[in-house]
């Protein structure tokens, strides 16, 4: 166990197909969703600080949060969590690792991978790819049948500057290995 004194952190999701519905944290005392909170369409961030300079204390297997979300359409969707930031009684400060979580159309859900490809669906002759696009202007999804430098293809340029973003493409023989690499210049 540990004693925390701050608390911040950023979820997103797909706001077309979730909606968060509340934020209770059974753990943070006195935590005010809405006053310690700003919730978006798609994303909200949360801020605890004790005031009282008591701090919790965090159990390893208990949540510090719990986000209840309502499906509102039919549909897959990530839920990312990232900025996430716990100060502990020495004032020591320690980032959390991002996460992501993939929930698909289903209701069932795995970790997301990690890298700008956060989850892929093969569905038939379809492949559906949902991919975190931020960190460049844009990209290009390449394909290829071997991993050889000569034999990427580009398939397909998105925007950049979103979580999440889905894609789908068609599958066929020279779509054995897909790549997001950022695109500059005169390509845009």
């Amino acid at each position: 166990m540990s004693k925390n004194r701050c608390y911040d952190l950023e979820l997103s999701w797909d706001a077309n197909v979730l909606k968060l519905e509340g934020m209770p944290s059974n753990v943070l005392s006195h935590f005010m969703p809405g006053v310690q909170s700003h919730e978006r369409s798609g994303s909200a961030k949360a801020a605890w600080d004790d005031d009282r300079l008591t701090g919790t204390t965090l159990a390893g297997n208990e949540p510090v949060m719990i986000y209840h979300f309502r499906r509102v359409s039919e549909g897959s969707t990530g839920l990312f969590l990232e900025q996430a930031l716990l100060a502990g009684e020495n004032g020591v400060l320690g980032r959390m690792q991002s996460a992501s979580l993939y929930l698909d159309s289903g209701n069932r859900s795995r970790a997301g991978l990690h890298g700008a490809v956060k989850s892929i669906e093969h569905r038939g002759n379809q492949i559906e790819l949902w991919m975190d696009t931020r960190g460049a202007p844009a990209w290009q999804l390449e394909s290829s049948p071997t991993l050889e430098a000569s034999y990427w293809q580009p398939l397909k340029v998105l925007d950049g500057g979103r979580a999440w973003q889905q894609v789908v493409i068609p599958h066929n023989n020279e779509t054995h290995f897909l790549r997001l690499v950022p695109v500059t210049g005169p390509e845009l």
